[in-house]
């Protein structure tokens, strides 16, 4: 909520503390969510790619651990977004996701996520 309401860097600060915090209680999905926020806090900051993949991996690390294959999907499709230089692959591996746990619509907005991707603007036809 802080995220969506512009607050990047408290944002950033909570999901930080929420890392420590769900790493000391061994919670493998807390701190999966924890890390998604805080690459997606470290996206909006920009020119951090670095930071952002290591939490987003970090976040698929764990969410596979714990066999949340929805999170996994959800993390790569945020992944995907937040990098428009390699975000085809892991747009990819979400929808796959996405589709193996039955979530058609989601998948579909996620294809349609690698359709803006893949096509040029020059290989457009305008009839």
């Amino acid at each position: 909520m802080v995220l969506g309401a512009g607050q990047v860097e408290a944002a950033l600060e909570l999901a930080r503390a929420a890392i420590v915090y769900a790493a000391a209680m061994g919670s493998i999905y807390g701190e999966g969510l924890a890390r998604r926020a805080c690459a997606q806090a470290l996206s909006v900051l920009g020119d951090r790619q670095h930071e952002v993949d290591e939490q987003f991996a970090a976040s698929v690390d764990l969410f596979s651990r714990g066999g949340a294959s929805l999170e996994m999907a959800r993390t790569y499709a945020l992944w995907g977004d937040s990098n428009a230089g390699h975000g085809v692959p892991r747009l990819s591996r979400a929808l796959e996701l996405y589709e193996g746990v039955g979530l058609g619509t989601a998948a579909e907005r996620v294809r349609a996520m690698i359709d803006t991707r893949t096509v040029s603007p020059t290989s457009r036809v305008v009839q």
